[in-house]
This record gives C-alpha cells, sequence and structure tokens, in this order.
C-alpha cells in the first residue's frame, strides 16, 4: 500500500511542478504485557506505517507528515507542502546515498506469548517471596517492538535499518509499620538476548527493602560514589551540551572549549554507532549520512562535537552522522547513537572500599527540571546509603545532590567496571559507577 501511495504522490507531485521528493518511511510493531497476580492484566499489541516526505518547491523545501494513506488525501498533502515552503523558505537538500553493503536482514522473534506470561507471573511471584516487607508489586511488564527506517528518493535509491529491543520493569513496594519504600528494576534488552526477569524481580524487592529506616544526611561538600544507573541518568541530561547547534547557539557552556580540558586525565566519552551489543545500532542517520565512531572527550579533552548537516556546514567541517528526528514527523535535530563513558577495573565494591567512608548515591529524580543543560548545572533529589568503612549503611532519603557535570568529572577518583545503560528514542548512553572526590549534599541542617 504504501508503495502505490508513494508512486501516485510523485506523479502528481510531477504534475503540480513539485519535484525531488525524498522519504522517510518508519515501519514499527510491537507488544506490550503486563501481568497482576499471575495473570495477564494488559495485552497490546501495535503495528504502524508512518511516511514523512520533503520536497523540492519554488526553489524551498516543503515538507509534510503521512498516517492516513488514502489516495484521496494526496492533493491535500502536496496543497501543505507548497505552503510549508512558501512559509519558511528553507533552502532544499536532497539525500546523498552513501555506497553501503547490503544489511543482514534477519529479525528476530519475540518469545512466544505464553512463555513470556508465565516468566513475569514467576518474576512477580518472585518478588513476593523475596522478603516478607514486600507489600505490593505494583508494575511487572515487558514490552517489545521492531522499526525499521527507509530513506528513499523518486529515483529508487533506498536504504534500510533495522532496530529490536526490549524493556522490562518490576516496581514494588515495601513496608515495616507506616514506612513505606519505593523500589524497581527496569532492563532494556536487544530482542535475541532476553534478561533473567527473576533475579531483576528479587533485586527490585532488596531495592525497596534496603531503603526501609531511611533518614536524612548532614548538609556538606562529601565523597560520593554514584550507582551506574545514577550515572547514565546525568550523562542523558547532559548530552545536548555536545550538540554542535547548542554550542553555535550560545547555549552550551563548551562554546570555544574544543581541544581544552574540560574533565580529569581518567574520562574518554565515545560515539560507538556499531558498538557490539550496542543497543543502537546505526549505519547511516536520518538524513543518508553515516554514523562515525568519534571520541567526545578523550583523556579529559574535548575533542569533537555531534554535528547534523545544518550545524556541520555552519561550523565548516563534515556531519558525523547525528541528523536525527525526534519523531517521525519532525524536522532533523541532533542526537547519536551509543555514547560510552569508557569503565575502569574496579567493581562497585572496590569503589565503595576505596572512599572508606560517604555516600552511595542509587537514584535521583528532577533532572527535567533540575538539570540545565546550557550551563551543565544540577540539583536533584536523591537517594542512596551511608558508607562507613567501604560498607553500605542505612538507607539516606530526603537529600538534594548538587553540581557541575564537567566539573564532577574533573574529581572523579576511580572508575567502575559495571556499564549500566539508559535507553532513549535518540539513542542511549553507557555509564559505569563513579568514585567522586566530593559533590555537595543538602539535608538536614
Amino acid at each position: 500500500m504504501v508503495k502505490a501511495y508513494i508512486k501516485e504522490l510523485t506523479r502528481r507531485a510531477a504534475e503540480q511542478g513539485i519535484a525531488r521528493l525524498s522519504f522517510y518511511l518508519e515501519e514499527s510493531s510491537g507488544r506490550n504485557l503486563v501481568v497482576f497476580d499471575g495473570q495477564p492484566e494488559k495485552l497490546e499489541y501495535s503495528e504502524q506505517q508512518l511516511l514523512f516526505v520533503e520536497a523540492e518547491v519554488e526553489g524551498y523545501c516543503g515538507s509534510t507528515f503521512i498516517e492516513n494513506f488514502d489516495m484521496e488525501l494526496i492533493d491535500e498533502q502536496l496543497e501543505t507542502m507548497k505552503e510549508a515552503a512558501i512559509a519558511r523558505k528553507k533552502p532544499f537538500v536532497a539525500y546523498e546515498f552513501p555506497q553501503l553493503s547490503a544489511e543482514d536482514s534477519a529479525v528476530s522473534d519475540w518469545m512466544p506469548l505464553n512463555q513470556l506470561l508465565e516468566q513475569l507471573a514467576e518474576a512477580e511471584k518472585a518478588a513476593y517471596a523475596a522478603d516478607a516487607r514486600i507489600s505490593k508489586v505494583q508494575h511487572c511488564g515487558c514490552h517489545e517492538s521492531k522499526h525499521c527506517i527507509t530513506l528513499m528518493d523518486q529515483d529508487g535509491n533506498a536504504l534500510s535499518q533495522n532496530s529490536e529491543v526490549g524493556g522490562f520493569h518490576l516496581g514494588v513496594t515495601a513496608q515495616e509499620g507506616n514506612d513505606l519504600q519505593l523500589g524497581g528494576k527496569g532492563k532494556t534488552f536487544l530482542l535475541n538476548s532476553y534478561p533473567d526477569f527473576v533475579s531483576l524481580a528479587k533485586e527490585a524487592a532488596e531495592s525497596a527493602v534496603s531503603k526501609l529506616g531511611s533518614s536524612s544526611y548532614p548538609t556538606a561538600a562529601t565523597p560520593v560514589v554514584l550507582d551506574k544507573a545514577v550515572v547514565c541518568e546525568l550523562m542523558d541530561a547532559f548530552m545536548p551540551t555536545f550538540y554542535g547547534k547548542n554550542i553555535q547557539n550560545h547555549m552550551s557552556l563548551l562554546e570555544g572549549k574544543l581541544g581544552q580540558s574540560i574533565a580529569g586525565e581518567n574520562i574518554t566519552i565515545s560515539e560507538e554507532p556499531q558498538m557490539e551489543n550496542g543497543l543502537v545500532q546505526r549505519r547511516f542517520d536520518d538524513e543518508a549520512v553515516l554514523c562515525t565512531q568519534k571520541n567526545l572527550i578523550e583523556k579529559g579533552i574535548f575533542r569533537s562535537c555531534l554535528y547534523n548537516r545544518q550545524s556541520a556546514a555552519a561550523a565548516e567541517v563534515v556531519s558525523g552522522g547525528n541528523g536525527i528526528k525526534p519523531s517521525f514527523s519532525d524536522e532533523v535535530e541532533t542526537g547519536y547513537t551509543n555514547v560510552l563513558l569508557h569503565p575502569g577495573q574496579k567493581s562497585r565494591e572496590e569503589l565503595l572500599q576505596e572512599m572508606g567512608n560517604g555516600l552511595l548515591i542509587t537514584s535521583v529524580s528532577g533532572t527535567f527540571a533540575g538539570a540545565n543543560a546550557v550551563s551543565a548545572d544540577f540539583s536533584l533529589i536523591a537517594k542512596g546509603y551511608r558508607v562507613e568503612n567501604g560498607q553500605i549503611g542505612s538507607g539516606v532519603t530526603q537529600i538534594t545532590v548538587a553540581g557541575n557535570f564537567f566539573e564532577m568529572l574533573g574529581r572523579v577518583r576511580s572508575i567502575g567496571n559495571d556499564l549500566g545503560n539508559m535507553y532513549s528514542r535518540t539513542g542511549c548512553v553507557y555509564g559505569p559507577s563513579l568514585y567522586i572526590e566530593q559533590l555537595m549534599i543538602s539535608g538536614e541542617e
């Protein structure tokens, strides 16, 4: 149906003087299963075909997005393209297709539904069995999705790439008297490698129970070990500081710092588009530009920005393949594939031993409001544990952790070997636990 629609759209466009059509086709399918008391509470399937079209209209770029492939609506779509071109007067840039070998088109199978239901039910049961203080499993579910993105033009040139990911999450409540604490465990995975749901459920239960009896912590500049999950959340929040467009628009403190030291010598952060077992595998971006490996920070030195075609042209450099659409209907912005803070040699336990006394911070919240991507400052609600003589002690809550992301990277004493990840629509960040010399903790006076 889509091919026939594109053919007819191209024919009618030519009749109206609209030329050089480019197409971005996103095809996806998904499944979402949630269980409650061992039974399916929600089962959803989805399937979509979505199309974004750009073309040259009187020398400018006209665009429209299409969700309904009704031939009767084609003239309306062409009128939208004309209006967009005249209103924005944006230059049209056609795809320049790179030479690439054929992609492995093998597609992974979803886990059989009855097996998935059984494993989720076992995970829910394991959470309750882990500790008598688990009063409720709030959520236990798994979603899986398959995406195929195809870029093509009206002359028959085309490139396609597939992605297949799943996600598991289990959330629980632990209760002891009037003390209630929430815990959870989530994991994003490739569909050819489903995780052990039962083990994750036990970790979720442990995370909630261990917070019972939590209290605040004295306000002070304190040695801190940041858990890998927290490191990933901070990396995700501050990735926009590396965007070429933000640097050019004076919206990043990295402006003018290329080639300068912005972190400790033990810090290297790279983008790895073809990272082995990476959750994002991209050979080209949404502008048909090859995605290349690059070091953003190399041994503390700021080495590279993330550019799409427009920001690369403004900087008079070549785009490294970071033109990414936030969604199919949006114009291309800046994004990334797999961004890796290179791990060290020590386990998290060894980092705690090295620190001796301080805080282990295991979760933060409020990055949408408390992390400033322009200044790289953050002030976030946090939870964790006291650490005494290298051993994890009682839980800590009702505190705020504050600092500057790059100053923090300059105070990293040791780096863990325990990579975590955080997956989003624009990419995936990977980071290990970090022992930070000190961060400002605000708690009890």
